[in-house]
Order: structure tokens, then sequence, then C-alpha cells
């Protein structure tokens, strides 16, 4: 079972569940700054765009 993986910011926290993710890439394709996969370390960084457009991709 895939563990849930929080990454915080200043004002958000994203929780990435991979049994719930679609893997349809439009977080990553949408904010490549918020969402870098493929990198050493966290690959989620909330703090890189205002907290309403990370809400607004995640959903």
């Amino acid at each position: 079972m895939a563990e849930v993986e929080e990454y915080p910011g200043t004002r958000l926290t994203v929780r990435n569940d991979g049994r719930r993710c679609i893997h349809s890439r439009y977080c990553v394709l949408g904010l490549p700054d918020v969402f870098v996969p493929n990198v050493d370390g966290p690959w989620i960084r909330p703090d890189a765009e205002a907290c309403e457009t990370v809400i607004a991709a995640i959903s």
C-alpha cells in the first residue's frame, strides 16, 4: 500500500496519495515550478506558486 507523502509549504501542505492519483500529469504540465518529477529530494514545492493556483491544479 502506498504511503501518503506530505510536502509542507508556508501556507499550504500538499499531500500526495499514490493510491488516488491517476497520473494524468496535469499538475506537472500545468505547474512545472511546483511539481518537479525526477529530482533528488522533494518533488512538490507548494511555495513556488500562489496557494490558490496550486489548489486549483490539484483539484
